[in-house]
């Protein structure tokens, strides 16, 4: 979603003001000419109460006021990271701040709820009269950060969009008992608590993967060669008992129909020998240091933000499970179906030029964003065409209040569905047995890494030598057999 500056926001809806009311100035609430100037003018240093005060003069509808009071709170903690001269003073911010770092505050955002609900009061929001307490009123206000309408233009299609939404739920709420209304925003609260603790767990998950193949690169280093030499070794010999058993099975079987046979499962094993020699290749040189330096806390948080909001977003849009329950897959293309599983195999894979990072570097903890945005920028544009709506996406649906319940229900069940898969995944990486013989072997005194790799060169030349003996066998039976 594109940022807009709250100075932006304001110098576009002082000047449609203008222009809706001619030279006699606009009318506010109640009939009493507004000073337009006078307006323009407090809102040079905006505050809250100033700013609660424009919704009220210029009769902005209540999701669109409440995004003006949480911009100007939400550009004040970016002010203060970004460096923005604006920031003691609570002014407006001057210049456009980058994305990502408007991803990585937005974990530390908190707005007080009860300074937002009474400068709304106070300026004549009535919030009462709409069905909002304090407690529903920052279920509204999460549910705006949750699709990142505090980022939007006040004026734009997106707010305008979620205000009618908003609007509809006030109406189904009105209708319904307290009773109701608390079972509403009980399951509300649920919902947006399980799509944050998903993207944590995702986050973790990730971590952990790349954890584990930094492992894997760290362990080709040391063991590398000696490893290659025993895998081949090990192919080698399955090659030959393989053959060598097809054709005690079968007295007739000739040396070409023998090769048909065998020849998927031993190119599939021939590709993989492959892999491993170039990943052993690739961990033998040294990668160099990248110049990443020192690390804020806030450039920490920042980069953690959004890998979460990245890999959240790739998770519930291709996961296999997700993807098969969207509305469009079924008019993808085998084509475009393709593709979203290829996308899918990039994400669960490590790329080579992903490793190699020391402990220090943030390469090492987090996935490239380059890698996660492209995934994603593609996925969308792939399920574009399918005529997917991404943010609608996001929001409780329904017409009833028991069909927006029951959204909201559901939506969590699967969250903790979701979340339990992730856990699942996470455990199979926590315990994944030859992760651990890696670790104690890198941790292993030198003397001790030489003595394993020798073991292993020793093993090769076990396999190589029953592996000839076998072919030797082999070549005998297909000499007493002549083509069919």
């Amino acid at each position: 979603m594109h940022i807009t500056l709250l100075r932006d926001d304001l110098e576009r809806l002082l000047s449609a003001a203008a222009s809706a009311a001619g030279p006699a100035g606009p009318a506010g609430p109640g009939g009493r000419p507004a000073d337009l100037e006078a307006l323009r003018a407090s809102l040079r240093d905006p505050d809250l109460e100033r700013l609660a005060e424009a919704g009220r003069v210029l009769d902005l509808e209540l999701c669109r006021r409440l995004a003006l009071l949480l911009k100007w709170d939400w550009e004040r903690l970016v002010a203060t990271q970004g460096g923005d001269g604006g920031a003691e003073k609570g002014a407006p911010l001057r210049a456009p701040y980058p994305l990502e770092l408007a991803r990585g505050l937005k974990g530390r955002f908190r707005p007080d709820g009860v300074r937002l609900h009474e400068a709304l009061e106070e300026h004549g929001a009535r919030l009462a009269e709409q069905g909002y307490d304090l407690w529903r009123l920052q279920g509204l206000v999460d549910e705006i950060l949750h699709v990142d309408l505090h980022f939007a233009a006040n004026d734009g299609p997106e707010l305008a969009a979620f205000a009618v939404r908003e609007a509809a739920r006030r109406r189904v709420l009105q209708g319904a008992s307290s009773g109701e209304q608390d079972r509403y925003w009980r399951a509300h609260s649920s919902w947006l608590a399980l799509e944050d603790r998903l993207a944590e767990d995702l986050l973790f998950l990730e971590e952990r993967r790349l954890e584990n193949a930094h492992v894997h690169h760290l362990w080709l280093q040391a063991f590398g060669d000696a490893y290659l030499e025993l895998e081949r070794e090990s192919v080698r010999l399955e090659s030959a008992e393989r053959r060598l058993n097809l054709l005690k099975a079968d007295p007739a079987l000739d040396e070409d129909g023998l090769e048909r046979m065998v020849a998927e499962i031993e190119a599939r094993r021939r590709r993989e020998l492959e892999d491993l020699s170039l990943e052993a290749s690739l961990a033998s040189v040294t990668r160099q240091p990248r110049g990443e330096g020192s690390l804020s806390a806030e450039e920490v948080s920042a980069f953690r933000a959004e890998s979460k909001r990245l890999l959240r977003e790739i998770w519930l849009l291709i996961h296999p499970d997700k993807l098969a329950r969207h509305p469009g897959a079924e008019k993808l293309t085998p084509a475009q179906r393709d593709h979203l599983q290829g996308l899918w195999v990039q994400l669960m894979a490590v790329g080579r030029d992903e490793l190699g990072f020391s402990k220090g570097q943030m390469g090492y903890s987090y996935r490239s964003h380059e890698v996660l945005h492209d995934i994603l920028h593609t996925a969308r544009e792939i399920l574009a065409n399918a005529g997917c709506d991404l943010e609608t996406r996001k929001l409780p649906a329904g017409v009833t209040l028991d069909e927006q319940v029951r959204w909201l229900e559901d939506r969590a069940c699967r969250l903790e569905g979701e979340i339990d898969e992730v856990k699942a995944q996470l455990r199979v990486l926590l315990e994944d047995p030859g992760l651990k013989d890696k670790l104690l072997l890198l941790e292993s005194p030198p003397r001790e890494q030489e003595r394993i790799a020798k073991e292993m060169r020793e093993r090769a030349q076990g396999y190589r030598e029953r592996a000839e003996e076998l072919e030797r066998e082999i070549e005998a039976v297909l000499a007493t057999r002549s083509p069919r």
